[in-house]
């Protein structure tokens, strides 16, 4: 009986552990896509922006352009 549940315990963290990985897997992929495609704003236009994100409105440091024109956080 208890090599039932010690196998049951066994089969939920291998299933958690798989979903952690395709969670971790999907984020890298949108990092990558995200620095392929939407490039890095310039001084002048962090300035022209108030230095504000679009997103959250907090004050940024460095930021990505979207095709729109606004800025976000990098």
């Amino acid at each position: 009986m208890a090599s039932l549940v010690i196998l049951m315990q066994l089969r939920y963290l291998f299933y958690e552990i798989q979903r952690r990985v395709k969670k971790h897997k999907n984020y890298l992929r949108v990092v990558k896509h995200m620095e392929a495609n939407y490039p890095m704003a310039t001084a002048d236009e962090l300035e022209k922006n108030s230095d504000d994100c679009a997103i959250c409105w907090d004050h940024m440091e460095s930021a990505r352009k979207l095709p729109c024109g606004h800025l976000f956080h990098k």
